[in-house]
């Protein structure tokens, strides 16, 4: 390569070294984002299976929390503190989340099941124990790939309600989301024969969809340290809250969740629907800021046979 000038020889040398250093940059600058981002003390990272470390059983009630470690698992000793041991129950629990979430099965806090760990979410359990104490889920096995879920028995709603159900907004529900949450209904509509009508707060409702903080008298607060960003209870409860200390939008930015795509999501669980490992469906536990999505064919099938195949249109 020739070089008129000097002057060309130094652009060339820069652009070069650019290339080179950019990589490593980003790679540094992904790491220390991740790092950042953890809802854990960073001290546990890399722990394992034999160790013994303050703040271990904070991963241990969150996997609790979540339906991968039994709730008769002690977190509290006979002393009264904490168990901090990284014992044979958080190693399989931790393979149980890694398996979950489609992560290395290595039953190690890593980067990756640390961060993944620290998504906002919704606080219904990925997993429901059956009455053995033994961590299940309820999957179909009729179609082939499949990997919807449903919460303890199936529960739905009544075949007399000819699937027509009611919601309302209520407790003063802000105005500039009510109508993210009625296109959330209309894209159920869509892909459902389910019929929905609006009603008042006076009138009830079937579903009755709030904006809520702290403790709010469902025995299931939000804490603002969570990162949870809404639970609706399993049918016929019909109770859905947004977490009302979290950010929410109408667009899809980088500061804010999506609000009609945590809605579609909250919205199946009023339906029965529980959480689906695949990441494609709207009912995956956990949604980042600046992500909109929208129904997945997991979510339509499993709809489908929770209501005997009257689920879809």
């Amino acid at each position: 390569m020739d070089f008129k000038s000097s002057s060309d020889l130094q652009i060339f040398l820069l652009l070069l070294l650019a290339s080179i250093a950019f990589p490593f940059i980003w790679a540094r600058d992904l790491h220390d984002i991740k790092k950042s981002q953890l809802l854990f003390p960073q001290h546990l990272l890399g722990s394992s299976k034999g160790h013994n470390i303050e703040g271990i059983h904070t991963i241990k009630m969150h996997l609790q929390r979540y339906g991968y470690l039994s709730k008769n698992y002690n977190i509290i000793d006979t002393n009264g503190a904490y168990n901090n041991a990284f014992d044979d129950h958080l190693e399989s629990a931790i393979k149980k989340y890694q398996m979950f979430f489609k992560l290395p099965k290595s039953g190690v806090l890593d980067m990756e099941t640390l961060h993944q760990m620290s998504q906002a979410r919704c606080s219904v359990p990925d997993i429901f124990e059956n009455n053995e104490n033994e961590t299940s889920v309820t999957t179909s096995n009729l179609h082939i790939g499949s990997k919807y879920t449903f919460f303890p028995g199936r529960v739905k709603w009544p075949d007399s309600l000819n699937y027509r159900l009611t919601y309302a907004l209520v407790n003063n529900f802000p105005e500039e989301f009510k109508e993210s949450v009625r296109t959330a209904f209309e894209i159920w509509y869509g892909r459902s024969r389910f019929n929905f009508t609006e009603v008042s707060e006076n009138e009830g409702g079937n579903i009755r969809i709030s904006f809520e903080r702290g403790v709010h008298g469902d025995y299931h607060p939000f804490t603002k340290n969570s990162k949870t960003l809404a639970h609706t209870f399993a049918p016929i409860d019909g109770r859905f809250h947004f977490n009302a200390d979290k950010p929410f939008s109408v667009d899809v930015t980088y500061n804010a969740y999506h609000l009609r795509t945590v809605a579609l999501h909250e919205l199946g669980h009023a339906f029965g629907l529980a959480h689906s490992p695949s990441e494609d469906a709207i009912m995956f536990p956990t949604i980042p800021t600046n992500l909109e999505k929208d129904l997945d064919m997991d979510d339509i099938e499993g709809l489908w046979e929770l209501y005997d195949g009257f689920g879809v249109a």
